[in-house]
């Protein structure tokens, strides 16, 4: 199946954003942890005693779990089923929000060592594909490659308008399909 230079190049990109996200968020938590409980914020003469409990409730910040990622794509559409001629080409628009949710990341306080050791849920990333319009379903087709090729599970597709003859929601059989109107021209 061929693919376009750009879709694998966006799908890195959507990884590798997500990833930063994700790395971004550990870092800026445990440095305001360590920063908050090992004296950075302390009065002098205060002893503070540090319990991951502490911890966990000292980064439950809301502002940091989430993030929200445009994009701005190109799909090819082929004439014919091989995919060896590109018929045009069709630009659509993504948002993507990653978030984490704080209650499942896990703080080990060495005390001795003075070290904080903090471990991340796993990613797992479920997408809901939404659009105006299904007509041959090759855009969505292909966002939905794009999602998978990222190690993403697309939950459920939902379209406003159905265009029933191109039969595009025979490309997508595997997904859970959805339309408000469906339409035969």
């Amino acid at each position: 199946m061929k693919e376009s230079h750009w879709i694998k190049r966006c799908g890195e990109n959507i990884a590798k954003h997500l990833f930063i996200a994700v790395l971004c968020i550990g870092i800026i938590a445990i440095s305001l942890t360590c920063m908050t409980r090992f004296g950075l914020f302390n009065q002098p003469g205060k002893r503070s005693i540090n319990t991951s409990s502490l911890l966990t409730d000292a980064i439950d910040i809301a502002e940091l779990s989430a993030a929200e990622f445009r994009y701005r794509g190109i799909a090819d559409i082929y004439t014919d089923e091989n995919k060896t001629q590109v018929r045009c080409r069709i630009c659509y628009n993504a948002i993507v929000k990653a978030g984490i949710d704080m209650k499942q990341v896990q703080f080990d306080v060495d005390s001795k060592e003075k070290v904080v050791t903090a471990t991340l849920p796993d990613i797992d990333l479920k997408v809901a594909i939404i659009d105006d319009l299904l007509a041959t379903g090759g855009t969505i087709e292909a966002v939905a490659k794009l999602v998978e090729s990222v190690g993403g599970e697309v939950v459920y597709m939902n379209f406003v308008i159905e265009l029933t003859e191109l039969k595009g929601a025979d490309k997508l059989k595997k997904y859970d399909v959805n339309s408000l109107v469906k339409y035969d021209v």
